[in-house]
Parts: C-alpha cells; structure tokens; sequence
C-alpha cells in the first residue's frame, strides 16, 4: 500500500489537473490577452508612439508687497542715546522710541517687457481684539487716512514706495480713553496699517488689471510695541500656449510589450501542447472517485486510526458498507473508530459480533497503486529457473521415450562394460550439440540416483542401444537441413508423454529392458 504522502500527493495531482482542465478556455483567452496587450504596447512604443498635446507657458510674471519698520530714540533711556535708529529689533520700547518710521514696498518682475501705473492707499487702523480657537473677535476700531502714493510708467524690477509715520505712545493712550469710556470691553489693542494697491498696465504684451492689500499688524500694550508679520498675497499672471509633441514611454512599456508577447505566445503553445498532445488534462472516471474518495478520507482523518488487525478481529461476519462515510457514521452511532492496517487498503469498525467494512472500489484501488500489477510479476530470474528445470526434465523423458524405440535394434553391443562407455560417450557428444540449458543436464546415472530408481546392466544395455541409434540419427542429420526443425518436432512429441513417463517411471524401464534383452 503506498504511504499517505504518496496518496496526498496523487490526489492533489487530479485535483489540479482538474482545475486546470475546467478552466482551460479561460486560460487560454488570458494568454491571448496577455499577447495582444504586448502586441500594443510594442506597436505604441516602436512603431506607432502617436503625439501629446501640452501646456506650455510662454511668459509669466509676479508682484509682490512688504513692509519694513524701524524706530528713533527720542527720549532719555539707559539703552539707547537720543536720536538712534532702531531696526529690525521684534519689539520696541515706548518709553525710549514712541515713534514708528515705516515703509510699504511693491514692485513686480516679469519674463518679458511692461509699464504699469501703480497706487497704494495707506490706512492707519486702531482696534480691540481676542483671539481664541473660533478666530480674532473685534469690539471696535478706528479708521485713519495716513497717505496715498502714485507711479508711473513702472517697468519689471522697479519698486514703488510709500512712507508714513506716527506716535505710537499716543494711539495707545487713545486707544484706552475709548475702552474706558466703552467700560472696558475685552481684549487687547492693536495698530494695524493697511495698504491697497492697484495695477494696470501691460506686461509681457498682456493688459493686466489687479488689485491687492497687504496689512501690518502691530500689538501694543503699556511698555512695548511688536510688529509682526505682513498679511498679503503675491499677483501673479502667466501666457501659455498648447504644444503638440511625440509621446515617448518609458522602460517598462518598450521592454514590457515584447515580454508580454513572449509570455503570452509561449503560455498559449504550452497550454496546446498539454490539451492536445497529452492526456495530461483527460481525467478518468477512475481518477474522479479517487479524489472524492481521498477527500471523504481526509475530512474524516480525525475519526480514522491506522491499527494492525488480529486475525480474531477479522475472522467473523462481514457487512459491507458503501461509502467511507457511511462507515464512519456507523462508528459514531456505536461511539467507535474506524480503524485501517497499514498495508491494506480496506477500513474496519468491529461491533460485537460483525465487523463493518469499506473497501475502495477497484477503480480507486488501481489509481492509488498504480504498479500493483508489477508486484505480481514473476521475476525474470525466476522464470530461467523454471524454464531450466523444466528443460532438464524434458530431456530426462526424451532420453526414456527414445530408449523405448530401439526394440527392432539388430545391432547391440555383447560386452555390457562397452556398451556403457559407449553410452557415455554418446550422451556427452549430444550435450555438445544442444542447447546451452542441455550443458547443465545431469546424466543418466545423477537421475537414477535422485529419482531413487535402481538401474541394472540391461537397463545400460537398452540405453546404450537407444543412444547408438540416436548417434547414428545425428550423423545423417548433419547433411539434412531441416535437422533443427525435427528436433523440435521430437520434442513436442517428448511433451506429450511426459505425464507418462513420470508416473511409472520404474516399470517403464524395466519394461524397455526386457523388451531389449529379448531382441538381443
């Protein structure tokens, strides 16, 4: 019995071949597919790559706005003499440099050529604020003109400036009389400078129309003023145009597309070849119900124990079952298992008196064991052996049969010494001429001795006689061509009266003796 391994093995096999056999179509138009996408992609890429419209820009410009800020002394302090210029510090003291000195600056580049005319309204705005998670709250604020700059005919690279300047100690004490008189609502105050631009103009042969605002937000409290950062976004303009160019693909498309052709075209000839030139994908009816048997198997594992039966286990009645899980059910309605021998492919569950079988069909039997039928072969060198045996018996029984005819013999030999010599003689000349099986033949006298027959000098006398004859048959032989047909006439004679000459061997001799000595 092969082991499970084997048998798993086997089933997965069918099952795949199976799978591989249901699904063959689809497989087939994959690799069709697979071939035909390959097809398209070489095309594409070697032959046929086609053209792509893109966007191009072909000028472009950009304007821009910033502040900067700086602060004088103007009052005695221990920092900083009077009259210093203070720049670019993150805050300032108003009890040293109450007074803000600040620029706004706008100015735009550009790709090609422009003249533009530009204006910036500036606004000073004082406010109270608060932040929090929901955003800045405003409670009230203050509008002040402070300033409006004009410029003309402004080419790409110039800048436009706007100045202004004012006392901070004194908006912040404004600020706290309004809160004051406002009852002090929340939050803090703050200056903020805001700075509206326009621009018209041409640019790269374009008219352009735009309008921004940048802001300048400045936190002030009793002791400090801090500016920070500006609040505002660049302008910005562009001329494109749309170019038409080749399509180009990249390494993965050029190699891919033949690879693809490749796989597929030889997937294609490889499913051919095992659909039409095998019987790899011909599942038999055989093949079928080994897999649903291997399958009733393996599910039910865990019910099935592989056990060496006691000849008392399974010398009693039989019943028959089916199917392995009827056999199974059985053992479980009766709290059992089922158990298997190991070199045998049959499954038991004994119950009282019966023994409940399972035995795979024959079908299923001649898939799991495949070369069971060369297991009862006879051996080659088995068959030399019967096959020499039975040749040293046939010549034993010719040499009888061919004894028996000599009894119209006129010529014997009177002296019995010499007539066995002769007879000797004889019989080695005629193991000379046979076949190779006859040179390991006994002699008459090994054969008397295992056959336990006694042999007498007439008994000699009559061989002697027969194998003269025999002798003198051989020499007119040697000049007759057809002398290897005739003896294996003489043999197939001998066959038929083997049976014979085995069964009175004694008598049948004595008899040829009698006979022999009569005629001599």
């Amino acid at each position: 019995m092969p082991s499970d391994n084997h048998i798993m093995a086997s089933a997965s096999r069918i099952r795949l071949r199976s799978v591989l056999n249901e699904w063959i179509i689809v497989i087939v138009f994959l690799m069709l597919a697979l071939a035909a996408v390959g097809g398209y992609m070489t095309y594409t890429a070697y032959e046929n790559p086609g053209t792509t419209v893109e966007t191009e820009q072909v000028s472009s410009w950009e304007a821009n706005g910033t502040y900067t800020t700086a602060a004088r002394v103007t009052e005695p302090n221990p920092l900083y003499p009077i009259g210093t210029t203070l720049q670019g510090n993150p805050a300032y003291f108003t009890a040293a440099s109450p007074i803000i000195d600040g620029q706004f600056r706008f100015g735009y580049s550009a790709t090609g050529s422009g003249s533009v005319t530009m204006t910036a309204q500036q606004t000073l705005i004082l406010r109270s604020i608060s932040d929090d998670e929901s955003g800045t709250t405003e409670y009230w604020r203050t509008t002040k003109p402070i300033g409006q700059r004009r410029m003309d005919d402004v080419g790409p690279g110039e800048m436009m400036t706007a100045s202004f300047e004012w006392n901070v100690s004194r908006q912040y004490f404004r600020a706290q009389n309004i809160s004051e008189r406002l009852n002090n609502p929340p939050g803090s105050t703050q200056l903020l400078v805001v700075s509206t631009v326009q621009m018209e103009g041409t640019v790269n042969n374009q008219p352009v129309t735009e309008a921004a605002q940048y802001r300048l937000p400045i936190e002030v409290n009793g002791a400090t003023f801090e500016p920070a950062g500006v609040q505002g976004s660049a302008l910005t303009g562009s001329t494109t145009t749309q170019v038409t160019r080749q399509q180009t693909y990249g390494q993965l498309w050029r190699l891919g597309g033949p690879g693809a052709i490749v796989f597929g075209l030889l997937g294609l000839i490889t499913v051919a070849y095992i659909y039409i030139g095998t019987e790899l994908l011909n599942i038999s009816d055989a093949e079928r119900r080994f897999v649903t048997f291997q399958s009733s198997r393996d599910e039910f594992d865990d019910w099935i124990t592989t056990a060496e039966l006691p000849e008392a286990a399974t010398d009693r009645p039989t019943a028959s079952v089916e199917t392995l899980e009827g056999l199974v059910d059985t053992a479980i309605d009766i709290d059992s298992r089922v158990l298997t021998p190991p070199e045998e492919t049959a499954f038991y569950v004994p119950h009282d008196d019966l023994l409940c079988v399972y035995r795979p069909s024959p079908e299923v039997q001649s898939v799991m064991e495949p070369n069971s039928t060369e297991r009862t072969t006879v051996p080659e060198s088995s068959k030399d052996t019967v096959d020499e045996s039975e040749s040293s018996e046939t010549s034993d029984s010719f040499l009888s049969v061919l004894g028996g005819s000599t009894d119209d013999s006129d010529e014997q030999e009177t002296d019995n010494s010499e007539t066995s010599q002769d007879s000797q003689a004889t019989t080695d000349n005629k193991s000379a001429q046979s076949e190779p099986e006859s040179e390991s033949e006994p002699d008459e006298s090994t054969i008397a001795e295992e056959s336990g027959a006694s042999v007498t000098s007439t008994d000699w006398d009559a061989i002697a006689s027969s194998e003269q004859d025999q002798e003198q048959a051989n020499g007119d032989a040697d000049t007759d061509t057809n002398t290897d047909q005739t003896s294996d006439f003489d043999v197939g004679i001998f066959d038929n009266r083997h049976s014979e000459s085995e069964s009175e061997p004694t008598s049948d001799t004595g008899d040829r003796s009698t006979d022999n000595t009569e005629d001599n």
